[in-house]
């Protein structure tokens, strides 16, 4: 039987990344120029933001599945879930080390890198053969997005 997550949860985990994802895109356009100094609006979306929520969300996620590892088994254990290239990275990489923790208390990743808003690489985040970082956050909350489909019964 699959763990249960409630609706509430999942609702705030979308609204929260693809509004960032939405504005970025947007920011993109032309025609969103006139918006923006019209409504001041910013332009693109919060990536850093963005990544830093989708590390978090995905230790939640890993407390959801109800196995008590603490804050670091959490991350990994629903990292893993994310598909084989995840598995085969955190099996390679202090990925909880360098990308959450360094997100989440230093506000970076914790070794040079870039954060891209869209992009089309599995896995959405990794290290070039230079060894930079680099983040994808569209293809990441895909990535998460799915692996909470095939984990979890969503609850009212």
């Amino acid at each position: 039987m699959k763990p249960s997550i409630p609706k509430l949860a999942i609702e705030f985990i979308k609204a929260d990344i693809e509004r960032e994802i939405r504005l970025a895109s947007l920011s993109e356009k032309k025609t969103y120029g006139l918006a923006a100094k019209l409504f001041r609006l910013p332009y693109g979306g919060g990536n850093f933001m963005c990544a830093m929520g989708l590390m978090c969300y995905t230790e939640f996620f890993g407390k959801q599945l109800g196995i008590k590892r603490g804050s670091r088994g959490n991350f990994d254990s629903f990292f893993a879930k994310l598909g084989k290239p995840y598995e085969e990275l955190i099996a390679e990489h202090k990925i909880y080390d360098i990308f959450r923790c360094g997100l989440a208390h230093e506000y970076l990743i914790k070794k040079p890198g870039t954060i891209y808003m869209f992009g089309d690489v599995s896995p959405a985040l990794g290290f070039t053969e230079s060894g930079d970082t680099y983040f994808v956050v569209e293809q990441y909350y895909k990535d998460l997005m799915a692996a909470a489909e095939r984990e979890f019964v969503v609850t009212e």
